[in-house]
């Protein structure tokens, strides 16, 4: 199997914080019991064209709600909070004692529903961020959901800060990013041009061995719980329908040689090289064996070094990585040499892929069957 990955440059979703700030280093020392207040708003983002499927990237980056959490840096405890659901108005932090370093953090599109944790100032602590956890139910593949709800995201301030105090007014940026990863069936080539195909039929796309859950990390999140997917295989334990999408009717169009674009889309959380996430093309083959047609699959890891084969431009073998859209082409140039598991991806196969990001973050992959 042969593969083809070039990366970009990743893009963030931009929090603007009009707020008062100064870094370690140099800072006045500043009386006890001095207060300092924090107004965090959410700049506009530039409108956007369409991306090649069916939400535009200005839609999953909607923000519905935004939870502003202001901990003292040392402790991590919960020292002052605000809560929005309207990105257009600024919101304050006030009451803010002015001793010690603070760590701003954002949180965007969260509901106690999906299990993100009640925040308390003065008991919550920075760690429930990574020890609270939501599924992919909470960010399904439906239109209608993400226009609803939005995708999940967070972030922090990279540094220390040490605000000032009061009337004084501080600024800073907070970058945010989408938790979920997005995989996208580009297009699909079946054999070479004059190629006889009439045997081979696709019948669906399907994402196997997803990570059920996450937390709420502002960077990289913990990944794990059960393996979901469209169809049963080795390692996929339960089945989601929103990850299976039948494509029977655009497939039937398919011309040998000639690629056929899809668009359908997944939101996936990020794996590493334990359970790597799969796109995975579910079709039929008959083989003229008086069996009738036969199922075949054609499972391809994303963003995956362990074949060791020959590779093509720039490869991190990160696997999926949060906020990065991954488009997937794939060329079958023997339909009947599949996998009999979706979950399973032969040694040897007959299948080039292409795998782009773009928008969110882009990486293009190419692997050959």
């Amino acid at each position: 199997m042969k593969k083809e990955i070039f990366a970009a440059v990743a893009m963030a979703v931009m929090l603007v914080a009009a707020a008062s700030c100064k870094h370690d280093g140099g800072e006045p020392d500043y009386s006890e019991g001095e207060l300092s207040s924090v107004t965090v708003r959410i700049a506009g983002e530039d409108s956007r064209a369409p991306s090649t499927d069916d939400l535009t990237q200005a839609q999953e980056s909607t923000i519905k709600n935004y939870t502003v959490l202001v901990f003292n840096y040392a402790t991590g405890k919960l020292e002052g909070m605000a809560i929005s659901n309207d990105p257009t108005t600024p919101v304050t932090v006030d009451n803010l004692l002015n001793i010690g370093a603070k760590r701003i953090v954002i949180v965007a599109n969260t509901s106690s529903a999906m299990g993100f944790p009640v925040m308390t100032v003065g008991t919550s602590n920075y760690s429930a961020l990574s020890s609270s956890h939501f599924t992919l139910d909470y960010q399904k593949t439906i239109r209608q959901d993400v226009i609803d709800n939005g995708l999940v995201m967070t972030g922090e301030y990279p540094d220390a800060v040490m605000l000032n105090p009061k009337p004084a007014a501080n600024l800073i940026t907070v970058t945010i990013r989408r938790i979920v990863a997005k995989l996208v069936l580009g297009s699909i080539t079946v054999g070479e041009a004059n190629d006889d195909i009439s045997m081979f039929s696709i019948k669906g796309v399907t994402i196997q061995q997803a990570n059920s859950q996450s937390n709420f990390s502002t960077g990289d999140p913990a990944t794990g719980g059960d393996q979901w997917g469209g169809l049963i295989g080795t390692g996929t334990t339960a089945t989601k329908s929103y990850l299976y999408n039948n494509i029977t009717a655009l497939a039937s169009t398919i011309v040998a040689g000639d690629p056929t674009t899809f668009g359908n889309f997944f939101y996936v959380f990020p794996n590493a090289a334990a359970n790597p996430v799969k796109l995975c093309i579910h079709a039929t083959y008959d083989y003229n064996d008086g069996g009738g047609a036969h199922t075949v699959y054609f499972p391809i890891k994303i963003n995956d070094l362990d074949d060791g084969d020959a590779t093509i431009g720039t490869i991190d073998g990160t696997y999926v990585t949060r906020n990065v859209k991954y488009i997937v082409n794939i060329h079958i140039r023997n339909p009947g040499n599949g996998s009999n598991d979706p979950d399973a991806v032969p040694a040897e196969a007959d299948c080039v892929v292409t795998v782009q990001t773009e928008d969110w973050a882009t990486i293009t992959q190419n692997t050959e069957w």
